[in-house]
């Protein structure tokens, strides 16, 4: 197998960004209390340098990463809902040079039917989780971004950030540590839209405290002892992921640990011929220490493609010059690429190692905001590169409609 590897590193700084932290949502009541109505804005402005794929040349980007309208509401005991909308990297310049402009759609419509106290029913536009990671809430995770490799059936779908159309169950067992997620989707239509649906089944086991909003979340900040134990099958007609994870939430000694390590393996078939079969890898860890409110983490990211000639990608931190290897014969030269088969660039941003300071006070004045956010996941805010600043959710997981916050 002919590979290349291309690193990149996030370069950035403790910008200082004027944004002003909303400190809650708006919230509609009933005279009852048996309904409401919850609205509230998510927006992450951010800086970013990276490394182009020639290795030569350094991207650079001054732009809006995210800019959600967020609505969450609930009708009796039963009925809960959650909507919000996106327009990503507005003002972002692609390879082109061209800047992205505004295109705003719905990220997701969350429809839950409580059915009892141990299963729900969701319905509309869902995230289908391949692995934890995958399945996190864009407010709770640990890093800046997702890893590279969590979305990569979105493009070959038609779909964004690993959404789709469908009706799933999700389920709590033996005392919320067992959860159960099962559902059917949309998934890839074809010609005359006669192909089969498109299913999806996860499990979990927690040992410890359980998670039990639609969205993973992340770090608790040492509030939380939380395992979880995951696997995940997603199929339709040839295509297949199948995918295994791991997430701890541990408190140590008054501070405490976060990480997660997820593997999926990918197989596109003939169904998706762009999703080339492959394995990847996604870990993280981050270790809180309270009395600076400082967390420093690190990430990591790979794609390892079956084909011979494809180009797969690793990531290493800290960042080495890209190399080139490939099988080797019994007189130890390494391989080339089979002709007409050229590897090409392999995708950057790939490693990340940062900091990330966590527990100041919403509006504190030692530091202005890079991310402002209500409703859904409350005021957060970050910079990216070797320092990150975070004013945590208020409520994780119960704010609206028991989202956590959306990717």
């Amino acid at each position: 197998m002919y590979r290349t590897g291309l690193f990149s590193l996030t370069v950035a700084a403790c910008l200082v960004v004027a944004a002003v932290p909303a400190s809650a949502q708006f919230v509609i009541t009933s005279p009852d209390g048996s309904a409401s109505l919850k609205l509230g804005v998510l927006a992450q402005p951010q800086a970013e340098w990276l490394e182009n794929a020639d290795g030569e040349t350094t991207a650079q980007n001054l732009f809006i990463r995210r800019i959600r309208l967020m609505i969450g509401g609930k009708l009796g005991d039963r009925f809960t809902l959650f909507l919000d909308t996106d327009s990503p990297n507005l003002g972002k310049a692609g390879a082109d040079g061209k800047r992205t402009e505004a295109t705003m759609y719905i990220q997701d419509l969350i429809l839950t039917y409580q059915v009892c106290k141990s299963w729900k029913l969701d319905a509309g536009k869902l995230l289908v989780a391949n692995s934890y990671h995958s399945g996190q809430g864009a407010g709770t995770l640990l890093g800046v971004d997702y890893s590279p490799v969590a979305f990569l059936t979105s493009a070959p779908m038609g779909m964004q950030a690993g959404r789709d159309y469908g009706l799933a169950a999700r389920g709590y067992l033996g005392g919320n540590h067992v959860e159960v997620r099962a559902g059917v989707y949309q998934g890839v239509r074809g010609t005359g839209s006669r192909n089969s649906f498109r299913t999806a089944a996860r499990v979990v086991w927690y040992p410890w405290e359980a998670q039990t909003d639609f969205f993973y979340p992340g770090t608790s900040l040492g509030k939380k002892r939380v395992l979880g134990l995951g696997v995940s099958y997603d199929q339709q007609k040839d295509y297949s992921a199948t995918g295994a994870d791991v997430f701890l939430d541990l408190p140590v000694g008054g501070n405490a640990v976060t990480a997660q390590v997820n593997a999926v393996r990918l197989d596109g078939g003939e169904l998706m011929p762009t999703l080339a079969e492959q394995d990847t890898f996604f870990a993280e860890a981050g270790y809180l220490i309270k009395s600076l409110k400082l967390t420093p983490y690190l990430q990591y990211s790979r794609r390892d493609l079956e084909a011979d000639g494809a180009a797969d990608v690793l990531a290493r931190r800290p960042p080495a010059e890209p190399q080139a290897r490939g099988r080797s014969d019994r007189e130890g030269r390494g391989s080339r690429p089979p002709p007409g088969r050229d590897a090409g660039p392999a995708p950057p941003l790939l490693a990340r190692g940062s900091w990330r300071r966590a527990g100041l006070p919403p509006g504190s004045s030692r530091l202005r905001p890079l991310v402002a956010s209500a409703g859904p996941g409350a005021e957060r805010c970050v910079a990216r590169g070797p320092a990150r600043w975070d004013s945590l959710p208020k409520g994780r997981g119960g704010s609206v409609a028991d989202t956590g916050g959306s990717p």
